[in-house]
């Protein structure tokens, strides 16, 4: 799991510490300060972020060259939300945020099974549904 430059990986052998990790990372991030954290799934990197509700989930298909799938919110909503982590910031169009709830239950179904979470909706790289 990545979630800024400077510092090292952490590891997780369940997804029990995987949540644990999550949870803390959520409760530490400073107030309008959300970040990005990469989990690392065999073949996929997923991406969520922490320290904001709605948030977004990403979901990367290695080697991350251009294949990816981003949750689908609010399609009336306008504006982009930044997020901050590894390294720099990222923006997030608000359409994309789901509750933060449904979030993290998508990143623990795709820990566990490798597919994307039937909870929320999703849109590929060209913007269509997926």
């Amino acid at each position: 799991m990545y979630f800024a430059e400077e510092t090292p990986p952490i590891a997780y052998h369940s997804l029990e510490e995987m949540d644990a990790t999550l949870d803390r990372l959520h409760r530490e991030c400073q107030p309008g300060h959300p970040i990005c954290v990469n989990v690392v799934v065999p073949g996929y990197w997923v991406t969520i972020g922490l320290g904001a509700d709605p948030t977004f989930v990403l979901v990367s298909v290695e080697p991350c060259d251009g294949e990816w799938y981003v949750s689908a919110g609010d399609e009336a909503a306008h504006g982009w939300v930044d997020f901050y982590g590894c390294g720099n910031y990222t923006r997030f169009e608000r359409r994309s945020l789901v509750p933060l709830s449904l979030a993290r239950q998508a990143v623990r179904e795709f820990a566990e099974h490798q597919e994307r979470s039937r909870l929320i909706r999703w849109q590929d790289w060209a913007g269509r549904p997926a």
